[in-house]
């Protein structure tokens, strides 16, 4: 079987929950597989837990990219801006880094199919395989009916003239590095920190027309499968209708993260508190919205259960994968 490769970028912040990622991807596909850890800040300690952590698998090995020195004297471009660490954008370098098809994951996923299915995809002469923004065709398919509601400008101007459905969620990206570096100056293009503020905007507007969308499946937001079937139907009409299949990649995106301390029970006792308190924070009133219908994940028991049924799910691989490394 051939080998694949799969990327993920962390610095220490996020170090353990990239791991349980990373070995959740590892674990679930037969083909040999490459791993590509681009990392920042990793002490001597860390380094040794991730080499423990791949070497769980005997047919994966590893390859780490310290991204200090990869980027060198650009690095101080990417620091801190005030919202997103170097390390966020750190996918937007793989190109440079890598080459052949490289699967990059982010730190906030759990792979539940073998991901080597990807790397024999007909990539149609398009750079990038990706999902479509889930959170994205919900939000704009409940507020695009609302007087006055329009996609986001930027995102607009990202996707132009290509349809703002074909936005896409950039944590789970296959690359192809081969046909991004034969196109001159694309991959500089795409890491070049002048003007850089989102690696999804960044990427979509460097790429867009040459995006191969992969099936939901393989990139699919916790507690949200019944509201995506109704927003692609309302956003993407002329498509065959979301079929709604088990997560080959779940992603659990949003601020709380799975491992995160908070109690699922309350939440569960406490919905219609948290749903008050997140109507506030995102300032709806401003679109017309009522309360009672506001926009979120969680909104109704069907994904409420389906969002608690995932951070279980979570929580019991993290313990498992990090019993492993104390073995």
């Amino acid at each position: 079987m051939s080998r694949i490769q799969i990327a993920f970028a962390t610095d220490t912040r996020m170090f353990e929950p990239t791991l349980v990622a990373m070995m959740s991807a590892i674990e679930s596909t037969r083909r040999p597989v490459t791993v590509h850890f681009l990392g920042h800040g990793l002490d001597d300690a860390a380094r040794r837990r991730l080499d423990r952590a791949v070497g769980c698998w005997p047919q994966a090995d590893l390859v780490f990219h310290d991204m200090v020195a990869a980027l060198n004297d650009i690095w101080e471009k990417f620091a801190w801006n005030g919202r997103h660490t170097a390390m966020t954008k750190a996918l937007l370098h793989i190109p440079a880094l890598v080459e052949g098809k490289v699967l990059y994951l982010d730190s906030d996923t759990l792979t539940y199919a073998d991901v080597g299915a990807l790397f024999d995809t007909d990539m149609q002469d398009r750079l990038i395989g990706a999902v479509r923004d889930y959170g994205y065709l919900v939000t704009w398919s409940e507020l695009l009916p609302l007087p006055g509601a329009s996609p986001n400008l930027l995102e607009r101007e990202a996707m132009a003239p290509h349809p703002v459905s074909d936005y896409i969620n950039t944590g789970v990206v296959l690359f192809d590095c081969d046909a991004i570096n034969a196109e001159p100056g694309l991959a500089r293009a795409l890491s070049d920190p002048d003007g850089l503020t989102c690696d999804t905007k960044r990427m979509v507007g460097k790429v867009k027309g040459r995006i191969l969308h992969l099936d939901p499946s393989w990139n699919v937001s916790r507690g949200i499968h019944n509201r995506y079937a109704r927003a692609h139907a309302a956003m993407l009409p002329y498509e065959a209708p979301y079929a709604h299949v088990p997560a080959k990649i779940l992603h659990h995106v949003g601020i709380e993260k799975p491992w995160h301390d908070f109690d699922l029970d309350l939440m569960r006792r406490d919905i219609s508190a948290a749903r008050n308190d997140l109507f506030a924070k995102l300032d709806m009133a401003a679109h017309g919205r009522k309360r009672d219908i506001i926009f979120w994940e969680v909104k109704d028991e069907l994904c409420l259960e389906e969002y608690v049924g995932a951070v279980r799910t979570y929580r019991a691989s993290f313990d498992r994968y990090m019993s492993m490394l104390r073995e």
